[in-house]
């Protein structure tokens, strides 16, 4: 809960972000930061207790939520407005479609 809870907070932060500096510092950002946590889990799974590893998807979700926003908005700002609802459709079922599969 409390990564779910960060996660929406910093997609409040992401959509400033992309309004001050654009498209790419917010996704850039939260990539890296989702990056760095996949690289410590990688390394050093073995090892963490699960107060580190709460800490660690925090800071996996911070990048998430500061990004995929952004990400979105930039995605239907290239459609034409005539098609901002089938895309926005669109991108609601990909981002949900594959949990009940099994593939997140």
């Amino acid at each position: 809960m409390p990564a779910g809870i960060v996660g929406a907070l910093m997609s409040v932060v992401g959509g400033r972000l992309y309004d001050d500096k654009g498209v790419r510092f917010p996704i850039i950002t939260g990539a890296s930061l989702m990056a760095a946590e996949l690289i410590t889990f990688a390394c050093l799974s073995q090892q963490m207790s699960d107060l580190v590893i709460l800490l660690v998807y925090i800071i996996y979700m911070t990048g998430m939520g500061m990004s995929i926003g952004a990400i979105m908005t930039n995605a239907l700002a290239s459609l034409k407005p005539e098609f901002s609802a089938q895309g926005n459709a669109f991108l609601n079922t990909i981002q949900h479609l594959p949990a009940p599969l099994g593939l997140l």
